[in-house]
C-alpha cells in the first residue's frame, strides 16, 4: 500500500478537535461508561491525540489495542473514533497519490492506499467492486477467490438475508473463516457517509458472527 512506511506529520491542531468532539458527543449521547472514560483521558491529556491520530493513519490496529489495554480503555471504541477522525486525511490522500488506472491495475483484497480491508463489495458483472471503509478507494477484483486469504473453491458461500434484496448478503470464506458485506447501495455514498453505512448494516456483521465468521484484523506490512 502506497502509505506504508512513510513519514506522514499529521496535523494535530486539525484534526485533534475533531477527534475529542466525536468521543464528546457519543458521550452525551449515551456511549457509556467506556466513552466517558474516553473523553476524560482526552480531557486530562493522559493521551497523545496525536500519537493515536498516527497510529490510525498508518492502520497499526494491534499497536493501538495494546495502548488502549494498558490506559484501560475500550480498544474497539478508541479504534473507531481515531478512524473517523484520521479517514478524512487519508481521503485526501487518495487523489493525490493516485489516477484512476493506477487503482484499476490492483489486483489485492487490501486497498491499495491505507492497506484496510474493504468495508463493502458490490457485484459488478464479473468482478467484484470493493470500497475501503476508511478512505473510500474503489477498486475492482475478479469473482473465484476469497478477499483476505487468496483460497478459491467450494470454500465460499454467500448469505442473504432478504430474498427481495439478493445485492445486499455476506459473502464468507470457511477457509479463513472470514466475511465481507455486499451493500448494494453503498457505492452511490460519498465519503463522509461511509461510516454511517457501515453501522446501517451491521445487521449483515450480526448475522456473520452469529454463524463463527468475523473481519480478520488489518494487515501489517514490512516498512520499506
Amino acid at each position: 500500500p502506497a502509505l506504508t512506511g512513510e513519514p506522514i506529520p499529521v496535523p494535530v491542531d486539525l484534526l485533534a478537535p475533531t477527534l475529542i468532539g466525536l468521543v464528546q458527543a457519543l458521550a452525551e449521547g449515551g456511549g457509556g461508561e467506556a466513552t466517558r472514560l474516553i473523553r476524560v483521558a482526552l480531557e486530562e491529556k493522559k493521551v497523545d491525540p496525536g500519537a493515536l491520530l498516527t497510529l490510525a493513519l498508518r492502520r497499526e490496529q494491534a499497536a493501538l489495542r495494546a495502548f488502549a489495554t494498558k490506559a484501560g480503555l475500550g480498544h474497539d471504541l478508541l479504534w473507531l473514533v481515531c478512524d473517523l477522525a484520521a479517514g478524512p486525511l487519508a481521503h485526501a490522500f487518495l487523489g493525490s497519490v493516485f489516477a484512476d488506472a493506477a487503482l484499476d491495475a490492483w489486483t489485492r483484497g487490501y486497498c491499495p492506499l491505507c492497506g484496510s480491508w474493504p468495508g463493502y463489495t458490490e457485484h459488478r458483472g464479473d468482478a467484484r467492486r470493493l470500497r475501503c471503509g476508511f478512505c473510500a478507494a474503489t477498486w475492482d477484483l475478479p469473482f473465484g477467490s476469497c478477499i483476505y486469504c487468496g483460497t478459491a473453491g467450494d470454500t465460499l458461500a454467500a448469505i442473504t438475508p432478504n430474498p427481495g434484496r439478493p445485492q445486499r448478503l455476506v459473502e464468507t470464506c470457511t477457509g479463513c473463516k472470514g466475511y465481507s458485506k455486499v451493500v448494494d447501495d453503498a457505492f452511490s455514498l460519498p465519503f463522509p457517509l461511509l461510516p454511517l453505512a457501515d453501522l446501517d448494516s451491521m445487521d449483515l456483521d450480526i448475522m456473520a458472527m452469529q454463524r463463527g465468521f468475523a473481519r480478520p484484523a488489518i494487515k501489517q506490512f514490512a516498512r520499506r
